[in-house]
């Protein structure tokens, strides 16, 4: 049984929150509970604050999405050389 200051969630935000997807998690709630975008996402920061195992899925994902940007990055700085450096030949 929760705490009276624990907030709930659906169980649908917290298999979201173990799966690493915050935002789903906020979308979820905000259409479960029927409330603003910023209430969302402060409950979910809520629970997501009293559960540690949680915070870490949450980092582990944020950290994947920043390593495929970075690839995205380095591969079109590549592709942009390698297109200069073919239409510089003469």
């Amino acid at each position: 049984m929760p705490m009276p200051d624990t907030p709930s969630i659906p169980p649908q935000a917290v298999a979201a929150l173990n799966a690493g997807r915050k935002i789903d998690a906020i979308r979820i709630v905000r259409e479960t509970q029927g409330i603003g975008l910023k209430e969302a996402k402060e409950l979910v920061d809520s629970y997501v604050a009293l559960h540690p195992d949680l915070q870490w899925r949450v980092e582990q994902q944020r950290s994947q999405v920043s390593r495929r940007w970075i690839a995205w990055l380095v591969l079109l700085g590549l592709a942009t050389w390698a297109a200069v450096q073919y239409l510089s030949l003469p």
